[in-house]
């Protein structure tokens, strides 16, 4: 029941889900409109721990460029986590392959900085 969670409905106002204009088509909207957001889901055409290994090492591809271009990403593992839902993405999408992780890419509102401890702090001299 995150629907009923402030915060949560305060996030997603944040990422404000508009939907593409009519004619955007090869368009980058996202960077029109700071606003919006898009969603991809890494899947694997089958479910063996090598296919889980390359999902892993393409999240990394996948995460590292998206940093790169300039967006932040919400991650949603319960797509390979709950069986339930598994197997009904897979239903509703008509899908062959496996999901691994549901992406959710945009511009996300900046977060405040966190304090940095003194290196003292961390590093102590061997008695």
């Amino acid at each position: 029941m995150m629907q009923l969670d402030p915060a949560y409905r305060a996030e997603l106002r944040a990422w404000r889900a508009d939907p593409e204009p009519e004619g955007a088509a090869g368009e980058d909207s996202m960077a029109r409109d700071p606003g919006a957001e898009r969603w991809a889901l890494l899947v694997t055409e089958h479910d063996q721990p090598g296919d889980w290994l390359r999902a892993g090492e393409a999240l990394e591809r996948v995460l590292l460029e998206i940093a790169r271009s300039g967006y932040a990403v919400g991650l949603s593992s319960q797509i390979a986590e709950v069986p339930s839902v598994r197997t009904r993405v897979r239903r509703v999408l008509h899908m062959d392959g496996f999901p691994h992780v549901l992406l959710r890419i945009g511009v996300a509102p900046a977060s405040p900085a966190t304090r940095r401890r003194r290196l003292g702090e961390l590093i102590t001299p061997e008695a």
